[in-house]
């Protein structure tokens, strides 16, 4: 049977059942694509007699042969893994042929792209300015959204996907659908709570998306927020290539630069594995100067 009409089911199956992102979902059709094209040029079918663990290997070791960033092959072994793991689930396949047999490295997160605090408080002035200029909505929206991703660490898809009705102010708490289609509680912050509590008067909603496109009066999409984060670091003057999941890696920054234990920075993420959190805390020499400040302070 032939990969190709296989993956379109593979890709339907993210878009209904696991309800990704179309960013997310032409990310693994274009990994498929390379995986296909390798598969092409060293003569092997397209078919699932290709999926086996030897050939899997070979392309896995052409990757890195060919000088590809380690997170690159990795994104694509990912990709190439829950493709596998569907035909299991589906019957196409009896099992996965790499499962618990490939190792590739974990997601190698790079702090390059992190900001200075004062440009951080920049960026979140820029729609506040913005707003109090114009008086236009959409800009006070811009000031709940940019502090809805410092504050939360919530990926792009999830801010997205925030309903009104997803928010429990009383208690402090909003639902919100994470990687892998599962529903996490975060806490809201008292900063936060305020201008949601503002958001929400002033344009007078109960139910439905809080964010907004300006015109379209519609759930944001995802070119919008692209645009619209890029267009506040403009005026923010930040030169970097920052980018809104970088918000993510900020929260997660700037927790354990004040102190935060790394059990609850892992719970505030929604890391599965603390390996993941802890790569936040290797090489964070700010912090281990204070520690040991504070332990040899007697001596």
């Amino acid at each position: 049977m032939n990969l190709l009409p296989l993956h379109a089911q593979f890709s339907k199956f993210l878009e209904l059942e696991r309800q990704r992102t179309i960013r997310t979902i032409k990310t693994y059709e274009k990994n498929f694509d390379y995986f296909i094209e390798w598969l092409e040029a060293n003569d092997y079918s397209t078919s699932l007699d290709s999926l086996q663990f030897p050939i899997i290997k070979d392309y896995m070791y052409y990757m890195r042969e060919s000088g590809l960033d380690q997170n690159t092959v990795r994104l694509r072994m990912v990709s190439l893994n829950s493709f596998l793991d569907f035909l299991v689930n589906w019957d196409y396949l009896e099992k996965n042929p790499i499962k618990g047999k490939l190792h590739y490295a974990k997601k190698k997160i790079s702090m390059n792209n992190c900001i200075n605090i004062d440009e951080l408080e920049n960026l979140l002035n820029v729609p506040d300015e913005l707003y109090r200029k114009t008086g236009r909505e959409h800009y006070f929206q811009g000031a709940v959204m940019l502090r809805t991703m410092l504050y939360t660490g919530v990926r792009r898809g999830g801010l997205l996907g925030l309903n009104w009705e997803h928010i429990d102010l009383t208690n402090n708490s909003l639902l919100v659908k994470i990687k892998g289609g599962e529903i996490k509680k975060f806490p809201v912050t008292e900063k936060l709570k305020e201008r949601l509590l503002a958001l929400k008067k002033l344009r007078g909603a109960i139910s439905g998306p809080v964010f907004l496109g300006v015109r379209s009066k519609k759930r944001l999409t995802e070119t919008q927020l692209t645009y619209e984060f890029k267009f506040y670091c403009k005026l923010a003057g930040i030169q970097s290539k920052f980018r809104i999941h970088d918000m993510r890696h900020q929260c997660a920054t700037y927790l354990v630069d004040n102190g935060m234990p790394v059990e609850q920075v892992k719970e505030v993420l929604g890391h599965k594995d603390i390996n993941s959190t802890m790569i936040y805390y290797h090489g964070n020499t700010g912090k281990l100067k204070r520690a040991m400040d504070a332990a040899f302070s007697r001596l």
